[in-house]
């Protein structure tokens, strides 16, 4: 998904830029691509929990549970339950989900910015 954003944004540059980009509008340009792509993937991965794995949070803190250090169950036990209760708002799901692909395709932005940018 965010390899989109290195060719999304040199193809700006070089259809509607004559060729030339400074490397903050590349950042600009490519932190949009970024925030669409991480709203898509936001949006299609909250309706595929709610819809589909309803009960996912509870195989994911059985299976931590299951797969932590004897000596640490208790603590991961209550991490997971706390956890659980805080997905329960929609609002934290969304945050969290954001969290899981945004810093990873800004990084990507960022890159690409360097790589696009010509005088």
């Amino acid at each position: 998904m965010f390899s989109l954003i290195y060719f999304g944004v040199r193809s700006y540059r070089n259809n509607h830029l004559n060729g030339k980009i400074s490397f903050l509008q590349a950042l600009k340009t490519g932190a949009l691509i970024c925030l669409v792509a991480s709203t898509v993937y936001t949006v299609f991965g909250l309706l595929y929990y709610y819809i589909f794995a309803p009960d996912f949070i509870d195989v994911y803190s059985a299976h931590v549970i299951r797969n932590s250090a004897p000596d640490q169950v208790e603590s991961i036990t209550t991490q997971m339950a706390n956890f659980k209760e805080m997905y329960k708002n929609p609002l934290f799901a969304i945050f969290i989900t954001y969290l899981e692909v945004l810093p990873v395709g800004m990084v990507v932005a960022l890159f690409s910015a360097f790589f696009v940018k010509k005088k």
